[in-house]
Order: structure tokens, then C-alpha cells, then sequence
């Protein structure tokens, strides 16, 4: 597994949980990730790890590589000898950790196993309009890159047509794709029931970056008149992008009250939930995402975008919105609440996702999947010739 973070890391929210999740639950497979050495946006390396060598994390060994080529040469020595039976790639844009892999594999510098990749979001229209030109100039060489024979992994339906889409809108025949939700967290087994204050607690946990909407959240509070307390936890992704948001914060009025809670673990994410009357993520785009799940486990009333795959799991006890004059009227709508609404409102919310979380129909692993959609296209290439 091929990825720009990983644990001990969690500064880079989803993608790490969703590939921790993935090991843990890879009971039958023996999972070697390759990743950096240390977290997001830090220059300190991780305690505890030696150069050139797997490090035990979980149910996987881990190489976290230093900045630099000298550690990709013992790597690809190191996976020659290992041969892998795929190389699992969890990005379309990161330089190290999946053009480098895919150019490798290109060249036969690395084995030419059988290529799974999930773009993370990275297809969807929302985060191909960061940076859009140069991604644009990039697809090309990607492509090329990417080959004649993939197997995609889309965290839900809505993915796999932003690969579509992001390929050119139809896939070549010889390129699949799975849909395979990552491991969500289970149902809490009570809703939780936050005590009411005064002012309705908000919570925005997620990456501060362009693509999660936090000033399209600022902006819609502006027009709000109800007593609000905004609790904005997460790391900084962009630093021009939260200038911009603490531009909009300053603009908030008195009966707004915005509380910039800093970075939070992914173990914080329920208990944050718990805690709030409502949960607001506007994200231009998810390829999972996990702090929506977490925030529906635990019954916490949910509005979002339509741009995920919870948008049906939200509609039964929250909102999706489509627009900032909808997201206003959803704050406001719960905002008004009495004690009753709030509580049915909080056990919809969580039997939504309990009905969700038991309906899913195809429960065995990642990397079990991946064995039968390879046996079953051997025996289409053998019926065929």
C-alpha cells in the first residue's frame, strides 16, 4: 500500500483512517505500507523508526521513507525480493507516492504486479477544481502512467462515475472497477444526547482546506439569527484558504460565537459529535468520509453536500444541502428545535445509519474482493480464448 501518510499520523484526517481500517480488518493478508516519515506538514521524522526497514504497525509492516531517492532504491530491491501479489495505490496526484510508484512500476524497477488504485476523492469535480490547471496538464501523463489493465477502488457509487468521468467518461474495457466502502465505525448503541445550551453547538471537524467548504459554512452563518457556537476542529491543509476563512470569521455577527478548537485525533471524532446539536461538513467532494460517518454513528443530526455517499443515510435525520441559502435554512430549521424534535430527531439520525451499517451487502475484505474480480476475469480471458 502506497500512501502519503500513515499512523502513528493523523493530521491527515480520512485517507489515514481509512487505510488503517482496511489493515486491521485484512485478516487473511499480509500488508506491507509505504509511506513518509513523518506526519503532514511536519519536518520532525517519527520516534522510533529505523532507516531501510519495516517497521511492525498494527497488523502491518511499514517503511517509512526519509525525503530523497536513496530510500526508494532499498525499496525497490526490497519488493522485488517480497513480490507482492498487488501494489495498492491510494492517490492520483501525490508526486511520491503514486506517480513515482506508477512510474517504477512502469519501468519494471518495482515488480509489475497487479495495479489497484483509489483516487480518495481526488476524482471528484470539487477537488479537480483546485490547482485545475495543473492537474489538467497532468491526466495525460497519469493516464499513461496508470496503463491498460487497473483495478479502481471507489469508496461508493458516486466515485466510481468521478473516475469515470475523470478517465474521460467511459473506461476502457480492460480497466474494472470495485465499489467497496472502507470499514465504517459501528453504530453506537445509544443516541447520545447533549446536554442543550443556550446557543446551538455546531461542530466543522475536518481539514482546513478549499475542498471541505468551512467558508461556505462562515458565509451561511452570516445570514443566521439564532443564537450559534461554532467549534472549527482540525488541521490547517492550506494556509492561504484559512487566512481567507479567518477573514469570514471576523465577519460573523455577535450572536455567532466561533470557538477554533486546533487538530483532533480520529478517536476525538465521535465524542466531538456527541457533544454537538449538529454536525456541518459542505465538502466539495469525499471519496468515504469518515468524520460523516463518525458523526452519524453516534446519532448527531448531519448536513452536507450532496457531493457524497451519505447523502440518503443524511436526508433521514439531517440535511443535504445544495446551495449556502439552504445550508442557512437547515442551521436554522434545528436550530429552532424543541425537546422533542431534538431527541427524534438525534435517534432518526442514528437509526439511519444503524440501517445503513446492516444493509451492507457484501461484508467480506478489500483484498478478498480483489482475489474473486481477478479469478473471475482469468476465467472470462480463459472462456474467451
Amino acid at each position: 500500500m502506497f500512501c502519503d501518510h500513515y499512523l502513528p499520523g493523523f493530521r491527515a484526517g480520512g485517507p489515514v483512517v481509512s487505510l488503517s481500517r482496511i489493515v486491521s480488518s485484512e485478516t487473511n493478508a499480509r500488508i506491507r505500507v509505504i509511506t513518509r516519515n513523518s506526519d503532514k506538514d511536519s519536518l520532525d521524522p517519527y520516534g522510533g523508526v529505523k532507516v531501510r526497514s519495516w517497521t511492525p504497525c498494527g497488523r502491518a509492516r511499514v517503511a517509512y521513507l526519509r525525503p530523497g531517492i536513496t530510500d526508494w532504491i532499498w525499496l525497490a530491491c526490497e519488493l522485488r525480493r517480497w513480490d507482492p501479489d498487488v501494489l495498492y495505490v491510494n492517490s492520483l496526484h501525490s508526486p511520491y507516492f503514486a506517480l513515482i510508484p506508477l512510474l517504477l512500476r512502469k519501468m519494471r524497477v518495482m515488480p509489475h504486479a497487479p495495479l489497484m488504485l483509489h483516487p480518495r476523492g481526488e476524482a471528484s469535480p470539487g477537488a479537480l477544481r483546485i490547482k485545475s490547471k495543473k492537474k489538467t496538464l497532468a491526466r495525460p501523463f497519469i493516464r499513461l502512467l496508470v496503463g491498460k489493465k487497473v483495478l479502481w477502488h471507489a469508496s461508493s457509487d458516486i466515485e466510481k462515475s468521478n473516475i469515470e468521468q475523470w478517465w474521460g467518461g467511459t473506461l476502457p474495457r480492460s480497466h474494472r472497477v470495485l465499489v467497496h466502502s472502507d470499514p465504517p465505525p459501528s453504530p453506537a448503541e445509544k443516541v447520545s444526547f447533549p446536554t442543550r445550551q443556550p446557543a446551538m453547538r455546531i461542530l466543522f471537524a475536518s481539514r482546513l482546506h478549499p475542498t471541505k467548504g468551512l467558508d461556505e459554512l462562515l458565509q451561511a452563518l452570516q445570514s443566521v439569527d439564532e443564537r450559534i457556537e461554532l467549534h472549527i476542529r482540525g488541521v490547517i491543509g492550506d494556509e492561504s484558504y484559512w487566512r481567507k476563512c479567518q477573514g469570514l470569521i471576523s465577519k460573523v455577527p455577535p450572536n455567532v460565537h466561533v470557538v477554533e478548537g486546533g487538530p483532533y485525533s480520529p478517536e476525538e471524532s465521535g465524542q466531538l459529535a456527541a457533544q454537538a446539536d449538529l454536525f456541518v461538513l459542505p465538502t466539495r467532494g469525499e471519496g468515504f468520509g469518515h468524520a460523516i460517518a463518525e458523526s452519524l454513528a453516534v446519532g448527531c443530526p448531519t448536513v452536507i453536500s450532496p457531493n457524497t455517499m451519505w447523502s440518503d443515510v443524511a436526508r433521514c435525520g439531517g440535511y443535504v444541502v445544495a446551495n449556502r441559502q439552504d445550508l442557512a435554512h437547515s442551521i436554522r430549521a434545528v436550530a429552532v428545535d424543541d425537546e422533542a424534535t431534538r431527541r427524534t430527531r438525534r435517534l432518526r439520525t442514528l437509526q439511519a445509519y444503524r440501517d445503513w451499517y446492516e444493509s451492507r451487502q457484501d461484508l467480506s475484505s478489500l483484498f478478498q474482493r480483489f482475489g474473486r474480480s481477478e479469478a473471475t476475469e482469468s476465467t472470462c480471458h480463459s472462456d474467451s480464448g
